[in-house]
């Protein structure tokens, strides 16, 4: 069973710990926030692995940009989970929509 997730972080590879698998697959650590119970935001840190095919289309992005980054959490061995990330586009804000919706009666 694996569990689909979506946020928006940096990716980092750091050659000192991340290293590109046989399988053309990199390892890389990846940053995750999110707003605590006190509207304070949070950064949270994760290990994953991008897939060979991937790994030039997001190589400029690497260390460098805010992405949003989309893929799969499954479980791993000894009780751990894997990622896997699946797709990293470079982070757009978006911009607040400052109309109003006055005829809506709620």
């Amino acid at each position: 069973m694996s569990l689909q997730f979506s946020t928006v972080g940096f990716i980092n590879f750091n050659t000192e710990i991340n290293k590109v698998l046989n399988s053309g697959a990199i390892t890389v650590s990846f940053t995750a926030s999110s707003k605590n119970k006190n509207g304070e935001y949070e950064t949270q840190y994760f290990n994953g692995i991008i897939p060979a095919k991937l790994k030039e289309r997001i190589k400029p992005l690497i260390n460098k940009e805010l992405c949003d980054i989309k893929g799969v959490v499954s479980p791993g061995k000894k009780g751990y989970v894997s990622f896997t990330i699946l797709e990293v586009g470079k982070h757009e804000a978006k911009q607040k929509n400052e109309k109003q919706h006055d005829n809506i009666p709620f």
